[in-house]
Parts: C-alpha cells; structure tokens; sequence
C-alpha cells in the first residue's frame, strides 16, 4: 500500500468502530446537552442542564445589548434545537435548514463540541498512564479495528522508507473528531521510538483536510484554539472550539484552498478507500471536482474500495455510479458491493490488494 497516490475518505463509521457515536446516538447525546431545566437560582430561571454550555452562553450573550435578552434567546435556541433533533437526519442537516436563524449555529455547535469531546474521552483512544505516570494510547484496545490493520499494512518498512510512503497518502475526514490524527500521532512514536516532537512534526506536515472543521487542534498541532483529546474544557474554552466548527454551507465552497487541495487528492489518487461514509449527495457534491477528462492531475488508474453496510443492492449500485464517476479516467475498479463489511474488514477482506498498491 501506498506505493501509488493513496486517499483515505473517512466517515463516522470509522470513529464508531473506537467508541464514538454514529449519527443518531450523536442527535441523542446532543439533544440531552441542550435540554434546558430550570434553575431558580439564576437569571433567567430556565437554563441549559449541561454546565459548561450554559457558561459559554453566558459568556457569548455579554457581547450582545442587552445581555439578558441575548442569554434569554440562546438558552430558548437550545431548547428548540433539543426538542427538533429526532426528526433530523443529522445535526448538521438541521443547522443546514436554520442558517439564517439567530444563535442556531452557535448553540448547534457548543453541542457538537461538548459532545464529541466527551466521546473521545470515553473511547478505546482515551489515554491511559503507563508505569512511569505518563499518558499513552493503548494499542491493544484497538485491535479488532480498522485503525491497527491500517497501521499494519503502513508501517512494514523503516522509518525513512515509511516517511517516503507517508508522501502518497492523503486523508480527507468528515468527523469533527481528531481520532486519525491522535492515533498517528501516538502510532508512530510507539513503533519507531521517536520522540513525540518528531511525530507531531510527521503528522503535522501529512495531507490531512477536515472540510467540515474539527473541535480544535490538540495541543501538539500549535496554532489556533486546542483542546486535549477527549478534554471536558470549561465553557469559556467551548467557544473558540465552537468556532472551529463548519456547517455545510461554510464547508463547500469550492473557491476555497481546502476543497482546492481535496479535488486535487481525489484527482491524483490511484487507490481511493473510503471507511464508514455515508455517501450522501452533498457530501459525494463537496468530493468531486470540476468535470474536466483531461485535467493533468487525473489519475490513469482508479481502484475504489468502500465499505456500504447496511445498505440496499440498489443503493449500492446507486453509491457505486456516484463513486466511480467522482472524476473522468481511462480504467476503474470498483469494490463496494458487500455490506456486510465494516471498516475493519475491508482491511482483512482486501489485504492483499491494498497491500500490492
């Protein structure tokens, strides 16, 4: 693997396979976040249960005149946000149909925040102490999954072949979560010893694009607001993260460097593995570039692999158009046609294949 041009397309599935929640436990957890109570002992008497959302809302509404109105307002947002999630397809399918409602968007996303960050904390990548009190990721509660067997068929050489390797892969994510990043991050010192300002600077440098943003960098990234993996940040912390948070309308411009770089990751690609995604048709819309057969960067040689779980023999045929027309080329394979497959399979079921490209 990775001897041609390499690009991981990663969906919640591929979270959901180290602990994180899929796209109705998410709706779920959010919901309860944003319920509102009412609590006499503060203006106004109806608040959001969850703590540090209502800080952050207390802390957003001072910039607003006058405060009370605006604490007021947000805190019934979140009450509305709460009671309609179950009849969303998603979070952001319901942010998406309120972008032009006041405080949807920043209440939707202190929501998001707040409960991805709880879901890494609770997941198999949540960091444990070794014996000398400093924190590591045991790699041992990841076997079984995707993660581990990717590794397996990524680090088979030495380091300076692996970093040469490392060039030919690319990673787009869908998740507002930093499991990959965390996983390589940790993955690279515990296989090679290096030192943890080597691998940060290794995945730092690595081809990684979130169109839809990430609840902050981690701390070893540097640069804009940060939050430990898995952290419980107070509510002042939420509201930069929140800001690093996209909705769909702020993640598909097509003008923007990012989808620029995306298109040209899809273009170039020879090997084309997505993990856990949902292929939905704005999400598959943000993926594929300008139609253009003779762009330089095209590929010659298109394998696609996916795993389709759960879904019908028509929506596959549906999911496999829509792939292998993502971009105009001379031969495509294709291989979603088993959904039965997790992600974690599909790295067992084409081990071999993946491995010779």
């Amino acid at each position: 693997m990775f001897a041609d041009r390499t690009l991981l397309i990663l969906g919640a599935g591929a979270s959901f396979e180290v602990g994180l929640p899929l796209g109705e436990a998410l709706k779920r957890d959010i919901s309860d976040a944003l319920r509102v109570s009412s609590d006499t002992s503060q203006y106004p008497q109806l608040v959001v249960s969850n703590g540090p959302i209502q800080e952050a809302i207390t802390y957003a509404a001072a910039e607003y005149q006058p405060e009370g109105k605006a604490r007021w307002q947000m805190v019934q947002t979140c009450s509305q946000i709460s009671a309609a999630l179950p009849l969303a397809r998603s979070i952001d399918n319901y942010l998406h149909s309120h972008r032009n409602s006041e405080f949807f968007d920043l209440c939707g996303k202190l929501g998001i925040v707040r409960c991805i960050l709880a879901a890494e904390g609770n997941s198999k990548m949540a960091l444990e102490k070794d014996s000398f009190d400093n924190p590591r990721l045991d790699f041992g509660n990841l076997n079984g999954t995707w993660y581990n067997r990717f590794a397996g068929l990524l680090f088979e050489s030495d380091y300076d072949e692996f970093l040469r390797r490392l060039a030919n892969l690319d990673v787009i994510t869908f998740n507002y979560d930093r499991c990959f990043e965390h996983f390589m991050y940790h993955a690279i010192q515990t296989y090679y010893g290096v030192t943890p300002g080597d691998a940060a600077k290794v995945v730092i440098l690595m081809a990684i694009y979130h169109p839809y943003g990430t609840v902050g960098n981690l701390p070893w990234m540097g640069g804009g607001a940060t939050a430990d993996f898995g952290a419980n940040v107070p509510g002042n912390s939420l509201l930069p993260l929140a800001a690093s948070i996209k909705t769909y309308t702020e993640g598909v411009d097509r003008e923007s460097s990012e989808i620029q770089a995306i298109h040209t990751a899809v273009r170039r690609a020879r090997t084309v593995v997505f993990l856990g995604f949902g292929y939905i048709p704005l999400n598959m819309q943000l993926l594929k570039p300008s139609d253009n057969p003779q762009h330089p960067d095209n590929s010659k040689k298109k394998n696609y692999y996916g795993t389709v779980k759960g879904l019908s023999k028509e929506d596959m045929r549906i999911v496999t158009h829509d792939v292998r027309t993502l971009v105009q080329t001379g031969f495509v394979e294709s291989r979603l046609d088993n959904n039965e497959l997790t992600c974690a399979k599909l790295f067992t079921e084409y081990a071999f294949s993946l491995g010779a490209s």
